[in-house]
Protein backbone atom coordinates (compact mmCIF):
# COMPACT_ATOMS: atom_id res chain seq x y z
CA UNK A 1 0.00 0.00 0.00
CA UNK A 2 1.20 3.49 -0.82
CA UNK A 3 -0.39 6.65 0.62
CA UNK A 4 0.05 9.91 -1.27
CA UNK A 5 -0.44 13.26 0.50
CA UNK A 6 -0.96 16.32 -1.70
CA UNK A 7 -0.92 19.71 0.02
CA UNK A 8 -2.41 22.61 -1.95
CA UNK A 9 -2.28 26.07 -0.30
CA UNK A 10 -5.75 27.44 0.36
CA UNK A 11 -4.67 30.70 -1.25
CA UNK A 12 -4.28 28.87 -4.55
CA UNK A 13 -7.91 27.76 -4.31
CA UNK A 14 -9.47 30.93 -2.92
CA UNK A 15 -8.27 33.16 -5.75
CA UNK A 16 -10.25 31.01 -8.20
CA UNK A 17 -13.52 31.00 -6.23
CA UNK A 18 -16.28 33.55 -5.77
CA UNK A 19 -15.44 33.75 -2.07
CA UNK A 20 -13.00 31.92 0.22
CA UNK A 21 -13.75 28.23 0.44
CA UNK A 22 -13.89 26.74 3.93
CA UNK A 23 -13.12 23.05 3.50
CA UNK A 24 -13.37 20.88 6.56
CA UNK A 25 -13.69 17.22 5.61
CA UNK A 26 -15.13 15.19 2.82
CA UNK A 27 -14.71 12.61 0.10
CA UNK A 28 -14.58 13.05 -3.64
CA UNK A 29 -16.28 10.21 -5.52
CA UNK A 30 -13.97 8.74 -8.12
CA UNK A 31 -16.38 6.55 -10.04
CA UNK A 32 -17.48 8.83 -12.86
CA UNK A 33 -17.10 12.13 -14.63
CA UNK A 34 -14.35 14.60 -13.84
CA UNK A 35 -13.72 12.98 -10.45
CA UNK A 36 -12.85 9.72 -12.22
CA UNK A 37 -10.33 11.58 -14.39
CA UNK A 38 -8.91 13.29 -11.30
CA UNK A 39 -8.65 9.95 -9.51
CA UNK A 40 -6.77 8.46 -12.44
CA UNK A 41 -4.38 11.40 -12.51
CA UNK A 42 -3.61 11.02 -8.81
CA UNK A 43 -3.04 7.29 -9.26
CA UNK A 44 -0.64 7.91 -12.16
CA UNK A 45 1.14 10.58 -10.17
CA UNK A 46 1.65 8.22 -7.25
CA UNK A 47 3.04 5.53 -9.55
CA UNK A 48 5.44 7.84 -11.41
CA UNK A 49 6.36 10.29 -8.65
CA UNK A 50 9.90 8.94 -8.23
CA UNK A 51 10.68 9.66 -11.90
CA UNK A 52 9.37 13.25 -11.95
CA UNK A 53 11.79 16.12 -11.46
CA UNK A 54 11.04 19.22 -9.40
CA UNK A 55 10.75 21.27 -12.61
CA UNK A 56 8.25 18.81 -14.08
CA UNK A 57 6.10 18.96 -10.95
CA UNK A 58 5.03 22.58 -11.48
CA UNK A 59 2.58 21.94 -14.35
CA UNK A 60 1.30 18.97 -12.36
CA UNK A 61 0.61 21.28 -9.41
CA UNK A 62 -1.34 23.66 -11.65
CA UNK A 63 -3.40 20.80 -13.07
CA UNK A 64 -4.13 19.37 -9.61
CA UNK A 65 -5.47 22.73 -8.45
CA UNK A 66 -7.76 23.03 -11.47
CA UNK A 67 -9.08 19.49 -11.05
CA UNK A 68 -9.67 19.95 -7.32
CA UNK A 69 -11.59 23.20 -7.74
CA UNK A 70 -13.78 21.68 -10.45
CA UNK A 71 -14.50 18.56 -8.39
CA UNK A 72 -15.23 20.47 -5.17
CA UNK A 73 -17.63 22.88 -6.84
CA UNK A 74 -19.59 20.00 -8.37
CA UNK A 75 -19.99 17.57 -5.48
CA UNK A 76 -22.13 17.36 -2.37
CA UNK A 77 -19.70 15.09 -0.55
CA UNK A 78 -17.49 17.87 0.80
CA UNK A 79 -18.32 19.65 4.06
CA UNK A 80 -17.79 23.28 3.15
CA UNK A 81 -19.36 26.68 2.71
CA UNK A 82 -19.42 26.31 -1.07
CA UNK A 83 -23.23 26.62 -1.16
CA UNK A 84 -23.21 30.01 0.55
CA UNK A 85 -20.15 31.71 -0.86
CA UNK A 86 -20.11 35.25 0.42
CA UNK A 87 -23.89 35.35 0.28
CA UNK A 88 -23.91 34.20 -3.33
CA UNK A 89 -25.67 31.11 -4.54
CA UNK A 90 -23.75 28.02 -5.54
CA UNK A 91 -25.03 28.60 -9.08
CA UNK A 92 -23.18 31.92 -9.21
CA UNK A 93 -20.07 30.28 -7.79
CA UNK A 94 -20.18 27.59 -10.47
CA UNK A 95 -20.81 30.21 -13.15
CA UNK A 96 -17.81 32.25 -12.07
CA UNK A 97 -15.69 29.11 -12.10
CA UNK A 98 -16.71 28.38 -15.70
CA UNK A 99 -15.92 31.98 -16.63
CA UNK A 100 -12.50 31.69 -15.00
CA UNK A 101 -11.82 28.51 -16.95
CA UNK A 102 -12.60 30.37 -20.17
CA UNK A 103 -10.28 33.18 -19.12
CA UNK A 104 -7.51 30.63 -18.53
CA UNK A 105 -7.71 29.52 -22.16
CA UNK A 106 -7.50 33.12 -23.42
CA UNK A 107 -4.84 34.60 -21.11
CA UNK A 108 -2.30 34.87 -23.93
CA UNK A 109 -4.60 37.13 -25.96
CA UNK A 110 -3.72 40.80 -25.25
CA UNK A 111 -7.18 41.76 -26.52
CA UNK A 112 -8.96 39.79 -23.82
CA UNK A 113 -11.76 42.00 -22.47
CA UNK A 114 -14.66 41.56 -20.04
CA UNK A 115 -17.04 42.27 -22.92
CA UNK A 116 -15.68 39.33 -24.88
CA UNK A 117 -16.01 36.96 -21.91
CA UNK A 118 -19.53 38.19 -21.14
CA UNK A 119 -20.56 37.61 -24.76
CA UNK A 120 -19.05 34.10 -24.83
CA UNK A 121 -21.04 33.15 -21.72
CA UNK A 122 -24.24 34.87 -22.78
CA UNK A 123 -24.38 37.25 -19.82
CA UNK A 124 -24.42 41.01 -19.48
CA UNK A 125 -21.24 42.92 -18.73
CA UNK A 126 -22.86 44.17 -15.53
CA UNK A 127 -23.57 40.61 -14.36
CA UNK A 128 -19.99 39.57 -15.13
CA UNK A 129 -18.62 42.50 -13.14
CA UNK A 130 -20.97 41.66 -10.26
CA UNK A 131 -19.65 38.09 -10.09
CA UNK A 132 -16.10 39.35 -9.71
CA UNK A 133 -17.21 41.96 -7.18
CA UNK A 134 -18.75 39.21 -5.06
CA UNK A 135 -15.39 37.46 -5.10
CA UNK A 136 -13.63 40.60 -3.90
CA UNK A 137 -11.84 41.12 -7.22
CA UNK A 138 -12.22 42.94 -10.51
CA UNK A 139 -11.97 41.34 -13.92
CA UNK A 140 -8.77 43.19 -14.80
CA UNK A 141 -7.16 42.37 -11.47
CA UNK A 142 -7.97 38.69 -11.85
CA UNK A 143 -6.62 38.52 -15.41
CA UNK A 144 -3.44 40.38 -14.46
CA UNK A 145 -2.83 38.06 -11.49
CA UNK A 146 -3.30 34.93 -13.56
CA UNK A 147 -1.00 36.26 -16.29
CA UNK A 148 1.64 37.06 -13.69
CA UNK A 149 1.33 33.54 -12.30
CA UNK A 150 1.87 32.04 -15.75
CA UNK A 151 4.87 34.29 -16.37
CA UNK A 152 6.32 33.48 -12.96
CA UNK A 153 6.09 29.76 -13.69
CA UNK A 154 7.83 30.10 -17.04
CA UNK A 155 10.59 32.34 -15.70
CA UNK A 156 11.96 29.44 -13.66
CA UNK A 157 10.99 26.56 -15.94
CA UNK A 158 13.88 24.87 -17.82
CA UNK A 159 11.50 24.52 -20.76
CA UNK A 160 11.59 28.29 -21.28
CA UNK A 161 15.17 29.01 -20.24
CA UNK A 162 16.02 30.17 -23.76
CA UNK A 163 13.20 32.73 -23.83
CA UNK A 164 13.88 36.28 -22.71
CA UNK A 165 11.75 37.91 -20.03
CA UNK A 166 10.20 40.12 -22.71
CA UNK A 167 9.26 37.09 -24.82
CA UNK A 168 7.64 35.42 -21.82
CA UNK A 169 5.58 38.45 -20.87
CA UNK A 170 4.34 38.83 -24.45
CA UNK A 171 3.41 35.13 -24.50
CA UNK A 172 0.91 35.85 -21.72
CA UNK A 173 -0.81 38.94 -23.01
CA UNK A 174 1.28 41.79 -21.64
CA UNK A 175 1.76 44.57 -24.19
CA UNK A 176 4.95 46.10 -22.78
CA UNK A 177 7.86 44.69 -20.83
CA UNK A 178 8.13 47.81 -18.66
CA UNK A 179 4.50 47.48 -17.58
CA UNK A 180 5.02 43.77 -16.92
CA UNK A 181 8.10 44.46 -14.78
CA UNK A 182 6.23 47.02 -12.67
CA UNK A 183 3.26 44.70 -12.20
CA UNK A 184 5.55 41.77 -11.33
CA UNK A 185 7.47 43.77 -8.73
CA UNK A 186 4.26 45.10 -7.19
CA UNK A 187 2.86 41.56 -6.90
CA UNK A 188 5.97 39.60 -5.86
CA UNK A 189 8.19 42.31 -4.33
CA UNK A 190 11.01 41.51 -6.73
CA UNK A 191 11.82 42.12 -10.38
CA UNK A 192 11.36 39.38 -13.00
CA UNK A 193 15.12 39.20 -13.61
CA UNK A 194 15.90 38.91 -9.88
CA UNK A 195 13.24 36.25 -9.46
CA UNK A 196 14.55 34.25 -12.41
CA UNK A 197 18.13 34.47 -11.24
CA UNK A 198 17.27 33.47 -7.67
CA UNK A 199 15.07 30.51 -8.56
CA UNK A 200 16.71 29.05 -11.65
CA UNK A 201 18.56 25.78 -11.32
CA UNK A 202 22.37 26.13 -11.40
Amino acid sequence: MRLLFVKIPQLALNQRLIAPLSLRVGCLPGQSGISLVFSGMLRSLAEGLDDITAEQLHPVELALTEFLITCVTHTDNISSDVSVLGGATSAKAAHLHRICQTIETLLSDPKLTPGRIAEEHGVSLRYLQKLFTLSGKTFSNYVRTRRLERCRAELISPLYADLSITEICYRWGFNASAHFSRAFRAHYNTSPSEYRCRNSSP
